[in-house]
């Protein structure tokens, strides 16, 4: 069994997330394999601003919800068939509208917690994961998201 894990440069740009497939496809083919995949590049540290502004109201989330939706859709639009795209785009679409509400909730309130700031992290790895299962399915890979929320506890 392989265990790969890819960290957010890996899947920074077009070429790097082309590796990462390469290699992938070449692992399963020999073995069972585990991914474990990063935030896209730049995403974690916006999400770290984010957090940081939202207890304090100064966060624009058109913004960073926009800026955010543009990185990962761009992805989804310039690997996978048209056919594809929907179904990824709508996961996508949903995770960063829940994204959204919860940084306004931290807004209203002001405040911010360990739990929440964990849980606000974790938003780049699930939109990347999304992104990375598709593509491995649009490569003729067997592959299965799953979602670390449920066997991981921070």
């Amino acid at each position: 069994m392989y265990v790969l894990k890819f960290g957010g440069s890996s899947m920074g740009s077009a070429d790097a997330i082309q590796n990462v497939l390469s290699i992938i496809k070449e692992r399963t083919q020999t073995g069972k394999t585990i991914v474990v995949v990063s935030a896209m590049k730049g995403v974690t540290d916006r999400l770290q601003l984010a957090c940081d502004d939202s207890s304090n109201q100064s966060v624009d989330y058109d913004e960073l919800i926009a800026w955010l939706e543009k990185l990962h859709f761009d992805i989804a639009r310039s690997f996978l068939p048209v056919q594809m795209q929907s179904d990824l785009i709508t996961q996508l679409k949903m995770i960063l509208n829940e994204l959204e509400d919860v940084l306004q909730g931290v807004a209203l309130v002001r405040e911010i917690t360990p739990r929440t700031r964990d849980f606000i992290m974790g938003f780049g790895e699930r939109l990347s994961a999304n992104i990375l299962t598709s593509l491995l399915i649009n490569e003729k890979v067997d592959a299965t998201f799953a979602d670390a929320r449920e066997f991981i506890i921070t």
